[in-house]
């Protein structure tokens, strides 16, 4: 089997990670643990806010990156469609993008921004 997960507040320095698996029978299993050192993580704010979110109506998109890089912004449904992207070359000031929804299903989404050195990821539900 297969399993990810992503800590999106490690602490600095080793942290210690393990998954428990919970049988129908009661029993519980553990894999063994595995250590990731964080000592050299440097932390980065997200460039965007999506907002509402949950979403209502459509979506704003407020990305407030200037003169950096060109970027990407992908929006994916949970099968793996793509419902919604923007490319831009180097924006000139911060922006703010409305994002339609009106032909998305309820559910769960994944926003995934990149450029040439980072690449950031927000979960979005539609209701």
């Amino acid at each position: 089997m297969f399993y990810s997960a992503v800590d999106s507040n490690p602490a600095l320095g080793i942290n210690y990670y393990r998954i428990a698996t919970h049988d129908y029978d009661g029993k519980i299993y553990y894999t063994e643990i595995k250590e990731l050192d964080f000592s050299n993580y440097s932390i980065q704010t997200i460039p965007f806010t999506v907002y509402p979110n949950p979403i209502f109506g459509n979506a704003n998109l407020n990305l407030w990156v200037s003169d950096e890089d060109d970027f990407l912004i992908e929006i994916w449904d949970i099968n793996g469609k793509l419902v919604w992207s923007k490319y831009d070359e180097k924006p000139k000031e911060p922006s703010i993008y409305e994002i339609p929804t009106d032909n998305w299903s309820y559910g769960i989404y994944i926003l995934k921004y990149k450029n040439s050195t980072s690449e950031f990821f927000q979960k979005i539900v539609k209701y």
